[in-house]
Order: structure tokens, then sequence, then C-alpha cells
């Protein structure tokens, strides 16, 4: 019996994560695109200029002659995502070292623009260190969780430079694909749990019939 179990168990657990990555869902964002501050005046902290059909990038310029910060902003509409596993796949549209660097991941309940309010939205989620691969992937089921908790629509995220400081000329920067520009925008990857479940607990459902029919096969020759 203990091997019987083990192996609807196994059963079980191969039928969850083949179903899930099989079937994955995917989302496009709503808006995307970069909130500039010092477009068109010295970086100050408060943003001028929402740039939509633009690449989502993380850039923070301090060469006296021409100050600037970007920061990504990227905004999904969620509602109908609920209690499953969720990925935010970022294709690299651009990079520049010196690598690796480290890009800030703020999370937030958006409201589907593009706005330069978006430029301070958000609590940090995460962070992740980049060394110029060509995809970025970040678990944010929680911060999707947050969003439909609190009655939002929107989950949004700012991808923001993590450090500053001593970037002159030609410094590292990674932009991302966007909704307007490349071949693959930035997505949502949404692995649809309750079918995969289903068949976990249809495993464990036969291993119980196998059990019951193993006892009677043993009543009947006692």
């Amino acid at each position: 019996m203990g091997r019987l179990l083990s192996t609807a168990l196994l059963v079980g657990f191969l039928a969850l994560v083949g179903n899930g990555s099989a079937v994955a869902i995917t989302i496009t964002p709503t808006v995307d695109g970069t909130v500039r501050d010092g477009l068109t005046s010295p970086k100050d902290g408060i943003p001028d200029a929402a740039i939509e059909s633009s690449v989502v990038q993380a850039l923070d310029v301090s060469r006296p002659t021409s100050p600037f910060e970007d920061r990504g902003i990227i905004e999904f509409d969620v509602s109908g995502v609920a209690n499953q596993p969720v990925n935010l796949i970022l294709p690299v549209f651009g990079s520049m070292g010196p690598f690796p660097f480290t890009v800030d991941v703020f999370s937030y309940t958006g409201d589907g623009l593009l706005t330069l309010s978006d430029f301070n939205q958000g609590t940090l989620f995460t962070s992740f260190s980049f060394s110029g691969e060509s995809n970025v992937v970040v678990d944010v089921t929680s911060a999707i969780a947050d969003v439909l908790l609190a009655g939002g629509t929107f989950a949004g995220f700012n991808l923001q430079f993590a450090v500053p400081t001593n970037i002159e000329l030609n410094g590292p920067f990674v932009a991302f694909n966007s909704l307007e520009i490349g071949d693959r925008p930035a997505q949502l990857d949404v692995v649809p749990l309750p079918a995969a479940i289903w068949l976990f607990l249809t495993a464990l459902s036969g291993m119980g019939f196998l059990g019951w029919h193993r006892k009677r096969i043993a009543e009947a020759t006692t």
C-alpha cells in the first residue's frame, strides 16, 4: 500500500507540474513606457515627462551637463488572475555595463494609465542583479495577490536603477521591450493551478479506489 501511495503521489505531482507549465496564460501590459526626470529641467526628483511608445528603461545619469533619470513603468490588468503563480517576464531591448548592477522593482495598485505620478509609485517588492541576460524573470505572485486583496484591477511595477551614484556618460542601463517596441513585450505568465490541482486530486482518488479494490479482493479470498 505504501508503494501504491508513493506512486499515486508522484503521478499527481508530475501531472500538476506538467499541466501548469504546458498551458500558462500570457498577459501583455495594458500600458508601459518610461517616466523621466530631467528631460526639460535638471534632475530634481520631480518627474517632467511620461513617455509611452518607448522602452521600459531603468537609467540614472549623473553628468552635470545633462542629468536625468528614467524609471520603467508597466501595468497589467490582473482582474482574471487569482490564487495562481505569476511570473513577470522582461525581454531585454538593450543594455550597457559595467555589469553586474542592481535594479529595484516596486509594486503598486495601478490605474491602467502612464502618468507622471507613476514615477514615485509603489513599495520595494524585490531587486534583481543584471549581468547582460536576454530575459529577466521575476516571481510577482505575492504582489499580484496584494493588488487583488486591495480590490485593485491593475498591477503596476516601477523599475528603478538601484545605485544612482557615480554613473557617467554612457554609464550602465537596461531597457526592456515595451508594448509598442519589439516583437515580444513584457508579459505576465500565469500558471492555472486549479486544473493542475484537479489532476492531482484525480490521481489521489484513483489511489483510493485501487486500495479499496485490493481490500475487497483480500476479503474475498479469506
